[in-house]
């Protein structure tokens, strides 16, 4: 269990950063973590299949860039505009509770599953790729180191039309807190810390890498080589940011709030329904809630396929309806209270079942073991988001404030 919290924690805080800054931090780090908390202790208490594991997924995170694209281009509150689409989506969700649409999960084939993984795989990717990128245009790198600027030497904070020079007491930090802007190339510039992102990225990769496959190596006892590999993400992480924390360079931190508060300080945890948007924003939101509809009830729907494929020999039913009520409930709170959406993730899921089987214990020497069952169960899944939801305190381990 304390695999799978690191596991699913890991990309719930990835995806609510990737989100923060697609969305204007209006649903960022914390908002995921609040939203996979709730979401994942209803699911473990009220859903037919508990082993699926309920975290963000690529898909989701493309529709909500996508509306927060179109809210800027239109120039219409987000937030509001998304609690109309998750009401609509919720209801469109409910109709096909109804109807039993969950029934046409039988014409999901082994090359739609293997299809839509390898979708949010390439997310995932291009996700992280997409936001290293993104440090060298916050970070700027000096191309010629002649004329590079020296670092904060040159960097003033306008305050209503006044430049203060940053000191001990004036911080980038503050001048933003106090709504002034950033004046002078010392401001941006910082020596080194696109390369050092760079070498964080790659670093974390080929240690994780080289970690998952330690299972294989000839060396150490079996269960201290499983250990190692099962904690082979968490540990490059930890391992990478230890290095960084020690180097000391300004790389991009995560920005969490103090408390249990959303990330901005201007919105509350209860969504107007409308603010600055005109009325017919309400039914104007039935087009994007038809294609959250589709998104949604595939990113699920196949997951669940997946992870009650016969090979499992899972014993209790499927319950595809049941799974579909238990998220339409959570897809309207979250557009409600402006949380990010949380659906089954395929990689957990299946990653939980594997932790779960249970192998025969009599065999002959250098036989394989044989599979035997898995252990279905609701205290994994509830224990993983109970500790999701007491990570919300950890916000002095999660950030770090300049």
């Amino acid at each position: 269990m304390i695999f799978l919290y690191f596991a699913t924690l890991t990309p719930i805080i990835a995806f609510g950063a990737v989100l923060g800054v697609h969305t204007d931090n209006h649903m960022a780090a914390m908002e995921s973590i609040v939203s996979a908390a709730f979401v994942g202790v209803i699911w473990a208490l009220f859903s037919g299949q508990p082993l699926i594991i309920m975290g963000s997924t690529g898909p989701v995170l493309v529709f909500e860039a996508i509306v927060t694209m179109t809210c800027r281009t239109y120039d219409l509150d987000y937030l509001p505009i998304r609690f109309w689409i998750g009401l609509w989506t919720g209801f469109f969700l409910f109709i096909m509770v109804a109807t039993d649409a969950s029934h046409l999960v039988r014409y999901i084939t082994r090359f739609t599953e293997e299809g839509f993984a390898a979708l949010i795989s390439f997310i995932f990717i291009f996700e992280s790729l997409e936001k290293l990128l993104a440090v060298r245009k916050e970070r700027n790198v000096c191309t010629y180191p002649m004329e590079c600027p020296v670092l904060y030497s040159q960097c003033s904070c306008n305050i209503t039309g006044e430049l203060l020079e940053l000191n001990q007491n004036i911080s980038k930090s503050w001048c933003k807190v106090n709504g002034g802007r950033l004046v002078g190339d010392g401001c941006f510039y910082i020596p080194d810390v696109f390369f050092m992102s760079v070498l964080l990225f790659g670093g974390t990769f080929i240690l994780s890498a080289k970690l998952k496959n330690f299972r294989n190596q000839p060396f150490f006892p079996t269960k201290f080589r499983q250990i190692v590999s099962d904690f082979s993400v968490t540990a490059a992480i930890i391992l990478m940011s230890l290095l960084d924390f020690y180097l000391g360079l300004d790389t991009p931190k995560l920005s969490v709030p103090t408390g249990l508060t959303p990330t901005r300080h201007d919105r509350s945890w209860f969504v107007h329904p409308f603010e600055r948007n005109p009325w017919w924003t309400a039914l104007a939101a039935i087009v994007p809630a038809l294609f959250a509809v589709i998104l949604i009830f595939m990113d699920q729907q196949i997951t669940a396929v997946i992870i009650n494929r016969s090979e499992n020999k899972l014993r209790k039913g499927c319950g595809y309806h049941l799974d579909l009520l238990v998220l339409t409930v959570s897809v309207i709170f979250c557009a409600v209270c402006g949380l990010p959406w949380m659906v089954a993730a395929t990689v957990l899921s299946i990653n939980h079942v594997n932790s779960l089987k249970q192998e025969s214990e009599s065999r002959a020497p250098g036989e394989a073991a044989q599979f035997v069952k898995v252990r279905e169960n609701r205290l994994t899944t509830l224990g993983i988001y109970v500790l999701i939801g007491a990570s919300v305190f950890m916000k002095s381990i999660l950030s770090v404030r300049e």
